[in-house]
């Protein structure tokens, strides 16, 4: 008895912390994922404009002609075609750091959802075990009474 009384006792002021502990948890989850879903979209967008500027260099170098006749052009040509290709690749080189960093955001993002769902399920658990204590202590309670 003297047991379940310090239980009962201390319940009342536990319940409220431990909800609120656990709601703040789950705030702060939704945050993150809030947060990351925008990340996510950004990188999106910045990878289609990336690859969208390397499908419009790769057109103008399909549209180099190949065999020019002065000496000055073609060499004012294969300088233009180095840049150009100097510049598709750094546009290469920001698209997988723009993949990967995206794949990254993915990743965290299903993380915080499957981490999200299981504090759910743990305040759903909490609950329902702090529903039977509570019976079992009004049971305990009816039969003091008795």
């Amino acid at each position: 008895r003297d047991r379940f009384g310090a239980m009962a006792a201390m319940r009342p002021a536990l319940r409220p912390r431990l909800l609120g502990h656990l709601r703040d948890m789950l705030f702060e989850k939704e945050q993150d994922i809030v947060t990351l879903r925008a990340r996510l979209r950004a990188s999106e967008e910045v990878k289609g404009d990336a690859l969208g500027r390397l499908e419009r260099l790769e057109a103008q170098l399909d549209g180099v002609p190949s065999n020019r006749d002065e000496g000055a052009s073609r060499v004012l040509a294969d300088e233009e075609l180095r840049a150009a290709n100097r510049v598709m690749e750094q546009l290469r080189e920001q698209l997988a750091v723009a993949n990967a960093g995206r794949q990254s955001l993915a990743e965290d993002l299903e993380s915080l959802c499957a981490e999200n769902e299981e504090l759910r399920r743990e305040v759903h658990r909490l609950r329902e075990r702090l529903t039977a204590f509570e019976r079992t202590q009004a049971a305990a309670a009816a039969a003091d009474v008795a």
